[in-house]
């Protein structure tokens, strides 16, 4: 794949993850911000995960984190 075909896919991607949280959170959402905090949260769960955990157990922590916050869901 050529850098460019590659900006392309990433380009598209990050088009997709907008309109996902703009579903997801509603039209006043910042949906530029929230994909910037999920893709920052991805890469602590893949860095910092604690060992044991599961890839669902922090698939799972990474959407809870998002929707709700570090204090979780109430």
């Amino acid at each position: 794949m050529s850098a460019r075909q590659a900006q392309a896919v990433q380009a598209e991607v990050m088009k997709v993850c907008e309109a996902v949280f703009g579903k997801l959170l509603g039209p006043d959402a910042d949906t530029v911000w929230a994909r910037q905090v999920y893709l920052a949260l991805l890469g602590e769960a893949a860095h910092s995960a604690l060992p044991g955990s599961g890839p669902g157990a922090l698939a799972t922590k990474v959407i809870d984190t998002l929707m709700h916050g570090v204090s979780g869901r109430t």
